[in-house]
């Protein structure tokens, strides 16, 4: 699948703008852009033109590196990080001694890949042998069926998603589950609630 993808892409590695949500087809493009040396830019697959704009001009000049990705733009344009592969190893290596992963673990993918939490999902399963569960939709029950689900270790997920799965009703978490909340500040009561 990532080698076919690969084919239909520029041969020579440069930084290519990718649009992305958080589907499978989503993802293996992105490691068929990683497999080929493209510096990678996940950017939202919905984006308006003046956001595509955006992000390109956020590019230019610079070029190489791993991977690109964008700032929320909450405070203003979105800017563009990048971060090199040594970056998203330091970081993987990290989360998996925090975290007690092993090779095969499962993880959600309930974050689109155009966001930091994300990516690094990906870029953990890359870069650990952990495996990704990617839901067919991003929906309340759906999400919430995942979490129940005993081969899944683990879920990234933001606050509103959260508070959406407790409204949902209760939750049965089977094994050592972990459930990772990040993106926006978390309200104390929504995290006393989950617990």
């Amino acid at each position: 699948m990532v080698a076919d993808r690969a084919r239909d892409m520029p041969q020579v590695p440069q930084t290519l703008l990718i649009p992305v949500g958080r589907a499978l087809s989503d993802a293996i493009t992105l490691l068929a852009g990683i497999s080929l040396g493209h510096t990678v830019c996940p950017t939202p697959a919905d984006a308006t033109e003046r956001e595509k704009e955006k992000y390109g001009l956020a590019l230019s000049p610079a070029s190489g590196g791993f991977s690109v990705l964008f700032t929320s733009g909450t405070t203003g344009d979105p800017k563009a990080v990048r971060l090199g592969l040594e970056q998203w190893r330091a970081s993987s290596h990290a989360f998996a001694a925090y975290h007690r992963i092993n090779p095969g673990d499962a993880w959600l993918l309930s974050i689109p890949l155009y966001h930091a939490g994300g990516f690094a999902i990906l870029m953990r399963a890359l870069l650990l042998g952990m495996r990704v569960a990617i839901p067919e939709t991003a929906s309340t029950e759906e999400l919430r069926r995942w979490m129940e689900d005993e081969r899944l270790l683990g879920v990234s997920v933001v606050p509103t998603v959260l508070r959406r799965i407790l409204d949902s009703g209760p939750v049965r978490l089977r094994g050592r589950k972990k459930i990772l909340v990040g993106g926006a500040p978390a309200p104390r009561a929504l995290m006393e609630r989950a617990l």
